[in-house]
């Protein structure tokens, strides 16, 4: 039997967020709470192995959910949007609350370029979740 190392260590997490991990863990019989928050690293992480890769081209989504009335959420989000037209094909808007929005944003282009986009969104104030989906896509010819 092989044991993994483990190192203690201390985040910080938004209450509604804990309260919501605590009760997912009840309602499943769950009693490990760092099992629970070590998955969720690893998932994070390989949703987003691709962008380590090479630079080659890439199509897929980002799923962002945020909180509109949070500062500039919103305007910021828009201007990066405009900023990488080159990059974003379509952008779809839907409303979930009055506070909370989804926007899915379809690209294509090199993976430099998507590592940027990702990471200009990720430290947008009021973004609370950025969901990527990506496949290697080499054109053969353009239509």
């Amino acid at each position: 039997m092989i044991f993994l190392k483990t190192i203690k260590t201390g985040i910080t997490l938004p209450v509604d967020l804990l309260e919501e991990v605590d009760s997912f863990m009840r309602k499943m019989n769950l009693r490990s709470r760092s099992k629970v928050i070590a998955e969720a690293l690893r998932i994070y992480l390989d949703d987003r192995k691709f962008l380590l890769a090479e630079n080659k081209r890439f199509v897929g989504s980002i799923f962002i959910i945020y909180n509109h009335e949070r500062g500039e959420t919103l305007e910021r989000l828009v201007d990066i949007q405009h900023n990488y037209l080159d990059l974003i094909s379509s952008v779809l808007h839907m409303h979930l609350t009055h506070e909370k929005c989804l926007e899915v944003l379809l690209f294509k282009g090199l993976r430099d370029d998507i590592k940027k986009l990702v990471s200009d969104i990720e430290n947008i104030t009021g973004v609370d979740l950025v969901r990527i989906i990506a496949v290697g896509h080499e054109e053969a010819h353009r239509h």
